[in-house]
């Protein structure tokens, strides 16, 4: 998936190379868990690294640059804290190994801190360096993971090195992870939304437990199809329906915050994610334009779905 809000977040792998955050990639491994240990609830991968993904983007760190481990502790925490202590344990193991160490030499740390830290002054970037450099001479630490000395140095430059979670729920009892059912969203959808549903543009996740937020998708392919148009299209022949579901998608968002406000007796803001999976092909076959080339122009082509608030995403 890709985000299309501003503020990347970035992971500083084992072997030191920062990369974007790939939420897909986390939720694929998670499920891998589910599946290996034979847990019913699958469908429940994406609202953990969905609680992962929120936590990060929601700290209050300059740069949302986050180690491997931090990530993978965060995940284990979110699963552990939801009552899936088998698929959190498995979890863990098959993400705690050490893939590349760096050797604990104050110019290479310095280095390291440098290129992952660089809102610090010179100064205060040396004191971190010293800092660093004399706990893992205590620790007789001769070697390490980068991701390790990074983690010390927040540690020493705010005492807040992990990831804050959201708030997470007691381990809820067998059998019930929905905090609203399907059956409860449908009962108070807007009739257009029941229409989308209907001829299946439409689809809304119900709220999860694990992470209490709206999952709402769209298909963009099934829309045009549904229009009775034939590719290629132009932008022009799409863009007034674009704006009709839009309207529809807000109303359903307010309809089901209301309904979770009065069930829970809570004002906790459900933090909402608009999927649209099918973009890319969309753009391909019905468009006719080039991938990635025409990635910006399907960011603007999606802006009416952009509910206040909402994570707009597409895979």
């Amino acid at each position: 998936m890709i985000q299309t809000s501003s503020e990347a977040v970035m992971v500083l792998r084992g072997d030191g190379v920062t990369v974007s955050f790939d939420p897909a990639e986390l939720q694929a491994a998670i499920l891998e868990c589910f599946e290996a240990t034979g847990t019913p609830e699958s469908y429940l991968a994406e609202d953990a690294a969905l609680a992962v993904e929120f936590a990060m983007k929601s700290s209050r760190r300059p740069r949302k640059v986050f180690t491997e481990s931090e990530i993978n502790t965060a995940a284990v925490k979110v699963l552990e804290q939801a009552g899936l202590a088998e698929v959190a344990s498995l979890f863990s193991r098959r993400n705690s190994g050490i893939k590349l160490s760096l050797s604990a030499q104050r110019q290479l740390i310095h280095t390291l801190l440098e290129r992952h830290l660089s809102s610090l002054e010179n100064r205060d970037l040396d004191d971190l360096t010293d800092h660093v450099v004399n706990a893992v001479n205590l620790l007789k630490i001769r070697e390490a993971q980068p991701a390790l000395y990074l983690e010390l140095a927040r540690y020493f430059q705010d005492n807040t090195s992990g990831i804050e979670l959201p708030e997470l729920p007691a381990p809820p009892p067998e059998d019930a992870f929905e905090t609203l059912s399907l059956t409860e969203i449908s009962g108070t959808l807007p009739a257009g939304a029941i229409r989308l549903i209907n001829e299946k543009i439409l689809s809304v996740a119900p709220v999860s437990s694990i992470f209490k937020t709206l999952r709402i998708t769209v298909k963009i392919c099934r829309l045009a199809e549904s229009m009775c148009l034939k590719p290629p299209i132009t932008e022009m022949m799409i863009s007034s329906e674009l704006f009709r579901i839009g309207r529809i998608l807000n109303n359903t968002v307010l309809s089901i915050q209301a309904l979770y406000s009065t069930k829970t007796g809570s004002d906790y803001e459900l933090p909402v994610y608009i999927m649209v999976p099918d973009l890319e092909k969309f753009a391909v076959e019905w468009l006719e334009w080039s991938w990635p080339d025409a990635e910006n122009a399907c960011r603007e082509l999606l802006l009416p779905f952009a509910c206040p608030g909402a994570n707009l995403r597409y895979k």
